[in-house]
């Protein structure tokens, strides 16, 4: 059974209906109560990302380093989409602008660093024809170098990943293939690589669909684990130097199955990562034993899903401290929703009906996480496939709940400090861990920034952080409900918020309004005073430069308007309104 090629093909409308109908008859047996409160709604609409087509993937990732995620959508047919965050509420699709619309059949792409030069850089993967990886410029767009780059993958690619193989402080590349020969392209330091498969031991020519790097041993290297759709999967050992071994049989997770998407995560904060994989029918969680093994803990924790399974994100959608599971299907081509699944903290899950925005009836592919407006509760993407399926964006309702983000920025390790490990202990004794990933699930990549919920903790006692050069470093005690940025070798910084309610509640207070934008020949600025007062404006780029600006304007009382002509070149700028007494910032996009 060649289930990629059933997927490439129409599938009745009857069998929307008959998820449809399942959903309704597992509900009508639920009390009322639990169906009363929802986790999560769909703003994609209202955030400016209404997309049609075939969606296959999404990736999340700050690359024009503003502080928010922003996200890459991977279409099978048609221009691949680059929406910026604006606001934390609204985006805006700069991919044209930006250089990066692809037009072919992609299927996954991911964000890092290849230069260290602080600027996220973008692979995208494509089906039966060449992939492409783009340079960040630094000014909002990207360059393509995919022949001068040496990437050279004409397959069939399903997974992309990235990870520092060698422990070199560069970071290197791997593409798992369908049915053709995987490559690792590993780093030359020269925005160029050498596709070193033969060499490393993780050659496979099998049906490939998933694969994460995750550190399953706790040795401090990144190993590597494949998904494939009818053949065994495959975990590769990391010896040491990039050289890697199947251990696949002795680790117990050569699962013979439909694969399609896995992700990592510590369902029962013992220090060990344990996996989760999406297939046709059952799905798999391998609880990690500690001892280079695994135990197959599907049943007891009740997360098979008999659904066609593809994206799978590990999260704490509640933030009480316990890792979630989401899992995307395909409700088409077999009449299943999308789950939530609630940690309950005993080794089972509860599989949250009330739910309904996340069950999403439709072709789930790609799916995944980050938290969008910077209020602490994690947000989901989610990729559907259909022809004519939009593609979802979930924020998240919840309240309650303590939590800390942290982003790390490596000197001797890679940059984006992809495959670092942090592990924090919480007031009440409790121990977290998580690594940073790049891609993971299917054909996604959640954000570059750890989320830990942290329940009724306030603060965390202390944390440890495995930098991929090999060096640990330890941080004393922080407070919970904050972003901190942890440079390596230095003490955590705390990060402003991009969104507060503050800033909100000054914008309003102001009226403070930018348009059109994005812009292309003038922009149109508003603002409201009560009372006159004088007031400069200055215009900068992203990289913080200022551009233009002109200083002693009179504001009068109410209303006050002007206009910007003669605009820079085309990219992304941030538009600074500034008196005596407010301090306003509005981003524009000029195309």
């Amino acid at each position: 059974m060649n289930l990629v090629y059933l997927m490439e093909n129409e599938v009745c409308f009857m069998k929307k209906k008959l998820g449809v109908l399942f959903l309704i008859l597992h509900l009508s047996c639920l009390p009322s109560l639990l169906i009363a409160q929802q986790n999560y709604k769909d703003i994609s609409k209202s955030a400016g990302i209404d997309v049609s087509g075939e969606n296959i993937g999404v990736a999340f990732g700050d690359y024009d380093n503003d502080g928010d995620e922003d996200l890459y959508i991977s279409v099978r047919d048609g221009h691949n989409k680059l929406f910026q965050n604006i606001d934390g509420q609204s985006f805006v699709n700069v991919a044209h602008l930006a250089g990066v619309d692809y037009d072919g059949s992609s299927r996954t792409s991911i964000w890092m660093d290849i230069n260290n030069d602080n600027f996220l850089d973008l692979y995208v993967g494509n089906f039966d024809e060449n992939d492409v990886l783009y340079l960040n410029k630094g000014d909002g767009t990207f360059e393509d170098i995919s022949r001068w780059g040496r990437i050279y993958n004409p397959g069939k690619t399903f997974s992309v990943n990235a990870a520092d193989v060698n422990q070199d402080g560069w970071i290197d590349l791997y593409v798992a293939n369908f049915r053709e020969e995987n490559k690792l392209f590993l780093n030359r330091k020269d925005n160029s690589f050498t596709n070193a498969i033969d060499q490393t031991g993780a050659k496979s020519t099998d049906n490939a669909m998933g694969a994460v790097f995750f550190d399953y041993d706790n040795d401090r290297d990144p190993d590597l684990y494949l998904i494939h759709d009818g053949q065994p999967f495959i975990l590769y050992k990391n010896t040491g130097g990039g050289n890697f071994v199947d251990v696949s049989e002795a680790a117990g997770v050569d699962y013979d199955g439909f694969g399609m998407g896995v992700d990592v995560g510590d369902v029962n904060n013992d220090g060990w990562l344990d996996l989760y994989v999406t297939n046709l029918y059952e799905n798999v969680l391998y609880l990690n034993n500690g001892d280079g093994t695994f135990k197959d803990g599907s049943a007891i924790a009740k997360i098979e899903d008999y659904g066609m399974g593809w994206g799978t994100n590990f999260l704490d959608f509640n933030n009480d401290g316990k890792r979630d599971i989401y899992v995307t299907n395909d409700s088409y081509f077999s009449p299943y929703p999308n789950v939530l699944y609630k940690n309950m903290g005993d080794s089972t899950f509860q599989m949250m009906f009330s739910e309904l925005e996340v069950a999403s009836m439709q072709a789930g592919y790609g799916s995944a996480i980050a938290d969008i407006n910077k209020d602490g509760f994690v947000d989901i993407a989610l990729a559907n496939a259909g022809s004519s399926d939009h593609f979802q964006l979930f924020a998240n309702q919840n309240e309650q709940g303590n939590w800390i983000g942290i982003k790390l920025e490596g000197v001797k390790s890679n940059r984006a400090a992809i495959g670092a490990r942090i592990e924090i202990i919480d007031e009440f004794g409790q121990l977290h861990i998580d690594e940073v990933n790049a891609g993971s699930g299917y054909a996604s990549m959640n954000s570059l920034v750890i989320h830990f919920g942290l329940g009724q903790a306030k603060n965390i006692k202390s944390g440890k952080i495995y930098w991929p050069q090999g060096i640990s470093q330890e941080f004393d005690a922080l407070s919970s409900n904050h972003y901190y940025k942890i440079v390596e070798g230095e003490t955590p910084v705390l990060l402003e918020q991009t969104v507060t309610s503050a800033e909100d509640q000054l914008l309003n207070q102001f009226r403070f309004k930018v348009f059109p934008n994005p812009a292309s020949n003038f922009i149109n600025v508003s603002f409201q005073l009560e009372q006159s007062a004088d007031y400069n404006w200055f215009l900068y780029d992203v990289r913080g430069k200022l551009v233009r600006h002109q200083l002693q304007n009179k504001g009068l009382t109410g209303k006050n308007s002007f206009q910007l002509e003669n605009l820079p070149a085309k990219g992304i700028y941030q538009l600074v309104l500034s008196g005596k007494d407010f301090h306003l910032s509005k981003k524009v996009i000029l195309k």
